[in-house]
């Protein structure tokens, strides 16, 4: 008698009278978080025509390339332009972040394309990092955390932000904190979003109140927060991949005084450190530094068209030995929410934030938060538990089988499941999932992001006190789903008191509005110019004096000269594409 069995999915379903069980096998695919070591052949380059190139002029190329750090290592690597088949060697330059370029040289006319190509090893270490009391540092370092143009650190809304969310005095908390709300708070851009969002970098403003992004939102968003909490922190651009393709990638550093730059990616939800599939390239205060450079005549026309995808190939790799995982219960019933048990294990003598992900395998079944942050001690052992709703239609005498995965600083776990039908309707809950009050300089935006894990409708109640003024507004949050309500308040600079109910949880949060800093200079009553000119050989003393006390004849002196520097500066422009 053949077995009797159905495709529910990727689930398979038995009758419970088979013995033999035919589970699907799920070939070895990569997280990210998992690798701890790899080498790689990586390829990244672009194409440009250039038109209208006088003889004896030159346009000029500036394109970051591969350089070693500490946990990367260039093993090889070719970097050349070729146009009309000449092939042309770059020279290199630094840039004020210790960045590299490659620069080319380019003489004639006619379509080009460039090409870097590296062998490239990687290596993560996560290491014990001390905490310490936030502080302010020498000039060079405090200039990551001040304002730049996509980073509003210093605004009224982010201000009130970290001062909120963050422990104003804990470099590790605050970073956790930080990482870990970023990736609650912002939904990751998917389909036709990701393409606009790849294609344009929102601000932390924006990011804020759009709470949609791909990695330069993150990295933008968390850099602002830390920045406004005095941390010292730098955008990162590179290569990295998210599970299904290798794509460009942002991420962040922030400053330690005992350590230096310790990388962070709120994306990936990795504090403390970046796994190995993070290919480095560079370094800036401000993700629009990052653009490709080209120096030419103002008569030259030139297109500069940068690869959007890099090419990866993975030659070795390593999985992290940090944690180990213990599955404790295995089996699921239908139409309830389930809770699936393991125990997480520290391995090192190092506390360590580590990312736990439970991989959407099935559409069929559903789950509370995917993604968690376990604080481990040293040799720590932790309890976690995940839940589980499967929405399969099974009979009595049928069973599904299907795997689990968990990435997270090892090998990934796959754990093989039994789904049964359930005997009982188990009611899930609401679940409040953040509350943020966003400031403007006259208003307050409560944002508030909830769940209902029940297959029915639920409603949750909001009070918001201001000054003794109550608003108080009810919301309806469909079966199943997860929803944002936002009510605009006004702003009287005094605390806020808000109450969220449910059926099954109440939450009490006070809010603290941040004042904007605004300077008013009064206007002097007498204003005095002086312009000082060091004497030289070619300048008298007594032609000095005769400057210094005629303040015309300093302009028609400056004139031509800026007539000089006009010219100049038409003749040789710089433009950034």
């Amino acid at each position: 008698m053949k077995p009797l069995y159905k495709l529910f999915g990727a689930l398979i379903i038995l009758n419970l009278l088979i013995t033999t069980i035919h589970a699907e096998t799920i070939s070895e695919e990569i997280h990210p978080t998992t690798i701890s070591e790899m080498t790689a052949q990586v390829i990244m380059g672009g194409n440009g025509k250039i038109n209208e190139l006088k003889e004896g002029e030159e346009v000029k190329l500036q394109i970051l390339t591969f350089q070693n750090n500490p946990n990367q290592k260039i093993v090889e690597i070719q970097e050349e332009l070729t146009i009309n088949d000449k092939k042309i060697k770059p020279t290199y330059s630094y840039d004020e972040f210790d960045n590299k370029y490659v620069n080319f040289i380019i003489t004639e006319n006619g379509k080009f394309v460039y090409e870097i190509k590296a062998i490239i090893e990687t290596k993560t270490e996560i290491q014990e990092i001390e905490d310490y009391e936030i502080k302010n540092f020498e000039e060079k370092i405090a200039n990551f955390t001040t304002n730049s143009e996509k980073i509003e650190s210093n605004s009224l809304e982010i201000t009130t932000l970290a001062k909120n969310k963050l422990t104003q005095k804990s470099f590790l908390e605050s970073i956790n904190k930080t990482i870990t709300w970023v990736n609650d708070y912002v939904e990751y851009a998917k389909g036709d979003e990701f393409k606009t969002y790849y294609l344009l970098q929102k601000s932390s403003i924006e990011t804020l109140l759009e709470k949609k992004g791909v990695c330069d939102e993150f990295a933008n968003l968390a850099t602002a927060m830390l920045r406004a909490n005095n941390i010292p922190t730098k955008i990162i651009i590179g290569i990295t991949f998210d599970g299904k393709e290798w794509g460009n990638h942002a991420w962040i550093e922030t400053y330690h005084p005992k350590i230096g730059w310790i990388p962070n990616d709120p994306t990936f939800r990795e504090s403390g450190f970046v796994d190995a599939t993070h290919i480095k390239i560079g370094a800036f205060k401000d993700i629009t530094q990052s653009l490709a450079k080209a120096t030419r005549p103002t008569t030259t026309n030139i297109t500069l068209q940068t690869q959007i995808l890099p090419k990866v190939e993975i030659l070795e790799k390593k999985y992290f030995e940090e944690v180990e995982i213990k599955i404790k219960n295995t089996e699921l019933k239908t139409n309830q929410w389930n809770e699936l048990k393991l125990e997480i294990t520290n391995k090192t003598n190092k506390t360590i934030n580590t990312p736990l992900n439970l991989k959407e395998n099935y559409k069929e079944i559903l789950m509370q938060e995917k993604n968690k942050s376990i604080l481990l001690k040293p040799y720590e052992k932790k309890e976690v538990t995940f839940k589980l709703y499967p929405t399969i239609e099974l009979q009595s005498n049928e069973i599904a089988k299907g795997k689990l995965t968990f990435n997270t600083l090892s090998a990934p776990i796959i754990q093989e499941i039994t789904i049964k039908k359930g005997d009982k309707i188990h009611e899930g809950t609401i679940i409040i999932n953040d509350i943020t009050p966003i400031t403007t300089q006259k208003e307050i935006l409560i944002d508030i992001t909830a769940t209902n894990y029940n297959n029915n409708k639920g409603t949750i109640d909001i009070n918001a006190n201001n000054n003794n003024k109550n608003y108080y507004w009810s919301e309806e949050i469909a079966p199943f789903a997860k929803q944002n309500f936002r009510k605009t308040i006004d702003n009287n600079n005094s605390k806020v008191q808000i109450l969220v109910e449910t059926k099954n949880q109440k939450i009490e949060q006070t809010f603290y509005p941040t004042m904007q800093k605004i300077s008013i200079k009064e206007e002097q009553k007498e204003t005095t110019v002086i312009q000082k000119i060091e004497p030289t050989k070619d300048t008298p003393q007594n032609l000095l004096e005769t400057l210094t006390n005629s303040p015309i004849l300093i302009l028609f002196a400056i004139l031509p000269a800026i007539a000089i520097i006009i010219i100049g500066i038409l003749l040789t422009k710089k433009q950034y594409i």
